[in-house]
């Protein structure tokens, strides 16, 4: 359970499931809550010079590590140095590593730059959210028009927004973020899993029939608990998903930590690894 958490559960059975419906007005009432986490940000104050370059040579190390993380090939990786390595004056001369987010090497997530204490809520509050409103899984492939899945939608939201606030930095735009990404990866599971179906019959039907990126690898005497985890690995493998917020945060966490921008002990963010294979 998160440490600064607002309250604790007593049955989690009870409180979470397709089958608990929280009114509109508790809705509200966390709805509330949620806005009044956020943070009102001061957009008149103007930094000196030397903030902006400190700044901006914060962001040069996170875009370097990232990417060297993350992206780089090994020849690459040797050419450019560690992050906390670079001089201010390297990073000015690197352009503070910006053609990284130009050239698209970064993902769609690294405009939000949180606050470290944000992040890390938001890690746990995505795992918390994986767990308990994993049930939602069952509906994601129904007609999203249907009165069904607005039902269980709606449900799950409202059981999202109160997870929620059990987090001192969670925001409602940053619980409603979590959320669509949650629904977005389990939809994305579901249909990898048809894929894997699909592979793992054609296997049955042609056995040694080397005919699919995906099956191609599989011994011809494999076992069928063996040759289903191999199709799985390989549909998650050659097929793309979308990154999310969630694994950008943490991914963010992991490198502050490694090049000595935040310390903080790991179990506050344990990747998110029970959604990758």
């Amino acid at each position: 359970m998160a440490e600064n958490k607002l309250f604790k559960d007593d049955d989690d059975d009870q409180l979470w499931g397709p089958g608990v419906d929280i009114s509109f007005d508790e809705f509200q009432g966390y709805f509330r809550q949620l806005i009044a986490n956020g943070i009102d940000v001061d957009n008149m104050s103007k930094l000196t010079y030397a903030e902006m370059d400190r700044i901006n040579e914060r962001f040069a190390r996170y875009r370097l590590g990232f990417y060297k993380m993350f992206i780089a090939d090994p020849e690459e990786n040797l050419r450019l140095k560690d992050p906390t390595d670079y001089s201010p004056y390297e990073l000015g001369k690197e352009g503070y590593f910006k053609r990284y987010e130009k050239d698209g090497s970064l993902d769609v997530y690294h405009s939000y730059f949180n606050a470290y204490e944000i992040d890390c809520d938001y890690v746990k509050y995505c795992e918390e959210l994986s767990e308990k409103i994993k049930w939602i899984q069952d509906y994601v492939l129904l007609n999203r028009f249907s009165p069904q899945w607005k039902e269980m939608d709606n449900r799950a939201w409202f059981q999202a927004a109160k997870i929620a606030t059990g987090f001192r930095f969670m925001t409602l735009d940053l619980a409603h973020t979590a959320y669509m990404d949650h629904i977005m990866r389990l939809r994305e599971v579901e249909q990898l899993e048809n894929y894997i179906g699909a592979f793992f019959e054609i296997w049955k039907l042609v056995t040694n029939e080397n005919f699919d990126a995906c099956i191609k690898d599989i011994p011809n005497n494999a076992e069928e608990a063996e040759v289903l985890n191999l199709i799985k690995r390989g549909v998650y493998r050659k097929l793309p998903t979308t990154v999310t917020m969630w694994e950008y945060a943490a991914k963010k966490i992991k490198i502050a930590k490694q090049i000595g921008l935040i310390d903080q002990p790991d179990h506050l963010h344990r990747e998110s690894q029970d959604l990758k294979v």
